[in-house]
């Protein structure tokens, strides 16, 4: 006797079931799932004089944190640290902190690993959000070694 795989029953269910409730119950969760996700936060970008505004006009530019977190762990990533957890603080609409986890290889110069971030990091907000006169790597970008694997960091 052959067992029915229950995925494939409980879609053919579904599918045969003609239900008008089926609809409601549908759209429910996708509106939960939607509500799910998390909004991105947006930070202002300023001008090369460090001003918010932008041209003749004073527009404003914001840049969302999902444009921000994959081009740090583009520079932060190496065959010695792997990225763990990027974390942007929007304070206001400005990018007060960053916070890193870093999974770095065993033998590696954790201090020196830190330092390379760090300066990878402040390079790149200031390529993306231009130089915000409030924004002091030294003080705003928190590195945190979480793990520490022999191997490549990338896959543990």
């Amino acid at each position: 006797m052959a067992v029915d795989d229950p995925l494939d029953s409980a879609t053919q269910a579904i599918r045969e079931d003609e239900s008008p409730e089926w609809v409601e119950v549908s759209k429910s969760v996708i509106s939960r799932v939607r509500s799910v996700v998390r909004p991105a936060a947006t930070a202002t970008a300023f001008a090369a004089d460090g001003a918010a505004e932008h041209g003749d006009r004073g527009s404003t530019l914001h840049v969302s944190e999902r444009v921000l977190t994959p081009r740090l762990r583009s520079v932060i990533d190496t065959s010695t640290r792997a990225t763990d957890s990027i974390d942007v603080t929007v304070t206001g609409d400005r990018c007060s902190a960053i916070r890193i986890g870093l999974v770095c290889v065993y033998g590696s110069d954790l201090q020196a690993e830190g330092t390379e971030v760090r300066a990878a990091v402040a390079e790149v907000l200031t390529d993306i959000l231009g130089p915000d006169p409030l924004f002091d790597p030294s003080r705003d970008v928190e590195i945190q070694i979480v793990d520490v694997v022999e191997g490549d960091p990338h896959r543990e």
